[in-house]
């Protein structure tokens, strides 16, 4: 979820209007599971997901509709998307990162792997990714952990640590930086209210 609220940051950083509510996107998450288990596969499961979601409403000429499980009288759609171009901005997002991820699903070369993480979660990101992921290489590589296609010097991004470097990442990155918003109305335009 980290990943997925970073991802939409980044993405409605400079733009006008109201981003996707974290709530939102957290129920639609939590209401959906991979079971793999593993980080990367469970944030192309989920951007995956999410793309069907938001593509059947928009195929069918409807906005999403998300209704608190507790609370039927909350809907965490209320505010946004508002209208179909709204929602049909965030499907490109999520279509932009399912490509991003399954370009990078089977293996990559590391310099492959920071720009495709540059362009999804921001440089600052990507390059404390690829930092705490070189310095863990040398012991992954004694025991085993991480492998590499034979021949291609790819790595792979299932087997290997760079999925919970980029959670660890994140997470280090979420707590430090402050945000470029405020959780309360405002009469300027130019602010966004956090949803």
């Amino acid at each position: 979820m980290q990943l997925l609220k970073r991802y939409r940051n980044v993405r409605y950083e400079r733009r006008a209007g109201r981003r996707p509510p974290g709530v939102l996107l957290a129920c639609l998450v939590a209401s959906t599971h991979s079971g793999t288990g593993r980080l990367f596969d469970e944030l192309l499961h989920q951007a995956r997901t999410l793309l069907g979601s938001f593509t059947q409403c928009q195929q069918r000429g409807e906005l999403i509709h998300v209704v608190n499980p507790r609370c039927s009288v909350d809907v965490f759609s209320d505010r946004w998307p508002g209208n179909l171009p709204a929602q049909a901005v965030f499907i490109d997002d999520l279509r932009t990162l399912a490509t991003e991820l399954e370009g990078i699903e089977n293996g990559a070369d590391l310099e492959i792997i920071q720009n495709a993480f540059s362009r999804l979660f921001g440089e600052e990101l990507s390059k404390s990714l690829v930092k705490e992921f070189t310095d863990r290489s040398g012991r992954s590589i004694a025991n085993g952990a991480l492998r590499t296609r034979r021949a291609s010097g790819r790595i792979d991004l299932v087997s290997s640590g760079i999925a919970a470097a980029v959670s660890a990442s994140t997470s280090r990155a979420s707590s430090t930086t402050a945000p470029r918003h405020t959780f309360y109305g405002s009469s300027n335009p130019g602010v966004r209210r956090e949803e």
